[in-house]
């Protein structure tokens, strides 16, 4: 085999070995984009953290349920014991009603709480609730031998956690007051209880019902709909509400200061009876009809940095892809190691574009940090080529690659199409330029000496 003292390229073979050498140094590159993608995984990970603290000691999720009423009643059952002796056993059971109408409001304006370098949403709610019972159906439904303890009456909340009430008003029963307590009732739905007596009359009869609360929380607001008809209007300065659960909102209004909502649920869509014993239904029957807001940053810094390093080897491919071209078309010869640097340099972007979206925001952050790494660069390619015009023209290839990737963040519903469209005009330029490259042709030595 002919070798040139000058080149250690074989005459036959032409590029196909520097080309070989070149994917070699992209292998390296394999764990260096693994501990960075690891690393905005890790930082990700401490943010929730920050944030679940936060919300857990501001008050938890506001998660509620409608009003019900607990009717506890027994009988006795006649039963045989193991020596044939005939006993009497009491049984006891609640009857739980669920409300004819209900009608909740709740204000959620938000606010900022700090820990360490995050800044997470919380909220001080008011919520009002009102509505109407009427019970004539259920108390017929109570088998004719019950006796039913009226005087052990009451409406019950379930709430996911009684820590975040900082206010709770008496409960208004048919314009009289009586107050709530903690509880442990038998239709547990969320961990959080509390109950009210109240007066009901034997012979039935609709009662109207309101209450008052504040409730601390962070996160999301949640409602179970247990009413017959249910309507919930929520309004709050979050502008990036997120809806979920079952239903939907039937009337929304979203702007940079905020958004009102309001769901209308009828009693069909939920499943539920208007009234039961308590442990006839299973508490998942509940949960699968809640439905709420989330308050979600509109893109989170970390989402959008995860986002990026998935075009991490695109990035590296276009500086070797321009250096290689340099090579065949100019007759440069450029060392491995300086392929090494260039693609360090484009590893250091994701680190600087990490670090810094956490403290100011991601567009800030990106375009600091692809303006250094392009003026590195630039610089650097300047130097190794021995021209200043190939470095510009480094510079400009590199800015449009970053132009272009953070128009593909932007663009989450369409990064798939503008990725492939991106692999395809690269692909294209490759072509293009090097349609009449004599491959087998040997490179000759760089002019500079490098």
């Amino acid at each position: 085999m002919n070798i040139d003292k000058h080149s250690f390229f074989p005459k036959t073979q032409g590029y196909s070995i520097k080309l070989v050498v070149i994917v070699l140094v992209l292998i390296l590159f394999i764990p260096p984009i693994a501990m960075v993608r690891n690393l905005i995984f890790e930082r990700s990970q401490r943010s929730t953290a920050a944030v679940e603290e936060v919300i857990a000691s501001w008050g938890g999720r506001l998660q509620i349920t409608s009003p019900m009423i607990g009717i506890p009643y027994h009988y006795f059952v006649y039963t045989k014991n193991e020596d044939q002796e005939t006993v009497r056993r009491k049984i006891e059971e609640t009857l739980i009603i669920l409300p004819s109408e209900f009608a909740l409001g709740i204000e959620a304006p938000v606010e900022k709480r700090n820990r360490g370098i995050y800044s997470i949403p919380v909220y001080t709610a008011p919520v009002t609730g009102t509505g109407i019972f009427v019970i004539n159906e259920a108390l017929e439904s109570v088998r004719d031998d019950a006796v039913i303890e009226y005087d052990r009456a009451y409406v019950a909340l379930s709430m996911s956690s009684l820590k975040g009430i900082s206010v709770m008003s008496p409960l208004t029963w048919n314009r009289t007051e009586t107050s709530f307590e903690p509880a442990v009732l038998p239709l547990q739905i969320y961990d959080g209880e509390i109950k009210a007596p109240v007066e009901i009359d034997s012979s039935g009869g609709s009662y109207s019902f309101a209450f008052e609360l504040v409730a601390k929380g962070g996160g999301l607001i949640e409602h179970i709909p247990l009413a017959r008809e249910t309507t919930m209007q929520m309004s709050s300065g979050w502008p990036a509400p997120s809806f979920y659960g079952e239903f939907l909102p039937s009337v929304r209004d979203i702007t940079d200061e905020g958004f009102t909502a309001r769901w209308d649920i009828s009693y069909l869509s939920r499943n539920l009876p208007g009234h039961f014993i308590a442990g006839e239904i299973d508490q998942y029957r509940f949960l699968n009809t809640s439905f709420g807001v989330r308050f979600m940053e509109p893109v989170s810094a970390y989402s959008l940095n995860e986002r990026s390093i998935k075009y991490a080897w695109l990035f590296l491919l276009v500086p070797f892809i321009t250096f290689f071209l340099f090579e065949v078309l100019q007759n440069m010869r450029i060392h491995p190691v300086q392929y090494l640097l260039a693609g360090a340099a484009d590893i250091v972007f994701y680190l600087l574009l990490l670090s810094a979206s956490e403290h100011i925001s991601f567009n800030a952050a990106y375009l600091a940090a692809a303006a250094a790494v392009t003026l590195l660069l630039t610089l650097y390619s300047g130097s190794i080529l021995g021209k200043k015009q190939s470095g510009a023209l480094m510079g400009i290839i590199l800015a449009s690659g970053y132009l272009y990737l953070f128009v593909v963040l932007q663009s989450e519903d369409y990064a798939l199409l503008y990725g492939s469209v991106g692999l395809f005009i690269i692909l294209a330029i490759v072509m293009f330029v090097t349609r009449n490259v004599k491959w087998y042709r040997r490179p000759e030595k760089n002019l500079s000496g490098t």
